[in-house]
């Protein structure tokens, strides 16, 4: 009987070290579809981890002023992107839990 349990220990650490695996090689892995998911990839995981976007909850208008903030620093969105990338950041990561 210990040995069973030793060696499901062993599969679920296993199991959850090939999760971690897979979401470090594609990012994109763990963030819910939408049409901004490559742009919030491909726009603001060049300066931090994307767990510091998707950890937040935030209304709309605080996700328009942290895209403005981040415009500020540099980084090149059109108008277009703003309102799609904000629109996704609401959506998936608002203050109303989404479901999942």
């Amino acid at each position: 009987m210990k040995s069973r349990r030793v060696c499901l220990l062993a599969a679920t650490i296993a199991a959850a070290g090939a999760v971690s695996y897979v979401d470090a090689q594609d990012p994109t892995a763990t963030l819910p579809d939408g049409s901004a998911k490559t742009l919030l990839v491909e726009r603001c995981a060049d300066c931090h981890p994307l767990e510091s976007v998707t950890d937040k909850r935030k209304s709309e208008a605080d996700w328009r002023a942290a895209v403005s903030q981040m415009q500020g620093y540099g980084v090149a969105l059109t108008p277009d992107e703003v309102d799609a990338l904000v629109a996704y950041l609401a959506q998936n990561f608002g203050l109303t839990p989404r479901r999942k």
